[in-house]
């Protein structure tokens, strides 16, 4: 997701306080970003939001403003990393498995890593040549640092907690699972800018 800031560069730190923020996902950044205000929005709508000034900034995927011309309305794109919201998945319910042979389940099962993966990778492909046409058409894109990165994610509330409490109240070890997620995701080389296991 890429912040979109509507003809003026701004600092990463404290950038969402008292703004008008248009958002690609409505339901899990009103969770995170209290302080924002929040319109009600559709994905279509965002370059009319911000050329008309509904919304101060935006937070989108590259891939969107490439494809609506965001520069247009928003030359400077804030690359923020905050992490992808995306699931892709092949699945398949529990009574229509059973049916299946174990030989049809193997190869389910190893068939939908491979279209993880193989989705997963086009998608950074295409961020990627969304983020260079975004620049090519006058587009500025803006890294922040790293202590910025921590300084926004320390400032936000402990999501991860909350959904880790949740599952401990469903009888399910929310804990375990936050911990196993995020081991995973150090084992394969990334390295989060705050220990959401922590308060």
């Amino acid at each position: 997701m890429a912040g979109n800031s509507g003809g003026s560069i701004v600092k990463p730190r404290g950038v969402l306080e008292g703004v008008q923020l248009g958002l690609g996902d409505i339901g899990i950044v009103t969770t995170i970003f209290h302080s924002s205000k929040l319109p009600s929005q559709c994905l279509t709508d965002f370059y009319n939001m911000l050329q008309t000034g509904l919304v101060d900034c935006a937070m989108l995927w590259p891939e969107l403003a490439a494809t609506f011309n965001i520069f247009e309305v928003a030359p400077y794109m804030i690359r923020t990393d905050v992490g992808p919201v995306n699931s892709k998945t092949v699945t398949a319910n529990q009574n229509y498995r059973n049916t299946l042979p174990d030989e049809v389940k193997d190869v389910l099962r190893a068939v939908s890593i491979d279209y993880r993966d193989h989705l997963a990778a086009l998608t950074m492909d295409n961020a990627a040549a969304a983020g260079a046409t975004y620049v090519e058409t006058g587009g500025t894109i803006i890294e922040i640092s790293d202590d910025d990165r921590a300084a926004w994610a320390a400032a936000m509330p402990n999501v991860a907690q909350e959904w880790a409490a949740t599952l401990n109240g469903n009888g399910e070890d929310g804990n375990q699972m936050l911990e196993s997620y995020l081991a995973k995701l150090e084992a394969a080389g990334f390295t989060g800018v705050r220990d959401w296991t922590q308060p």
